[in-house]
């Protein structure tokens, strides 16, 4: 009977042990699937935090670009009001030159028709016309070489 009791005893924590490896076979595979869950929780974190640099960065970046064309559109502005003035100023030099060079041209013609006319009274009005006609295509051209 000793022996049946002991093989009894033997069987139970046979049966004990058979449980308890179970157990430890499910406890183990749970704590890997919460490992597992743990790492990628925190390989998820990683991911975030370098989006979140990424973005920052990007925003960054943005910030810069739009300074940097609101200066360019500032500087085009500048220039444009430069190149305006400039370009007033030499039409009203242009202008001025044309005055002085028709008012010389007149000068000329008048000293020109008071000689001739002093001279030779009926050819000087042909002459006259003839010189006001030459005077307004020669500043035609004039306007236009320095227009162009």
């Amino acid at each position: 009977m000793e022996d049946l009791t002991s093989a009894e005893e033997a069987c139970d924590r046979i049966r004990a042990r058979a449980e308890i490896l179970a157990r430890l076979r499910v406890a183990q595979d749970r704590l890997d699937e919460i490992t597992s869950a743990i790492q990628k929780l925190s390989d998820a974190q990683n991911r975030h935090a370098d989006l979140s640099n990424a973005a920052v960065k990007v925003s960054n970046s943005l910030e810069e670009a739009l300074n940097a064309l609101a200066a360019a559109g500032n500087r085009a502005e500048t220039v444009k009001e430069e190149v305006r003035v400039r370009s007033a100023d030499e039409d009203r030099e242009r202008r001025e030159k044309q005055s002085a060079l028709e008012k010389a041209r007149s000068e000329l013609l008048a000293a020109q028709v008071s000689k001739h006319h002093l001279a030779q009274p009926g050819r000087t009005m042909r002459r006259l016309r003839k010189g006001c006609a030459q005077s307004r295509q020669s500043s035609a051209a004039t306007t236009g070489r320095l227009l162009s």
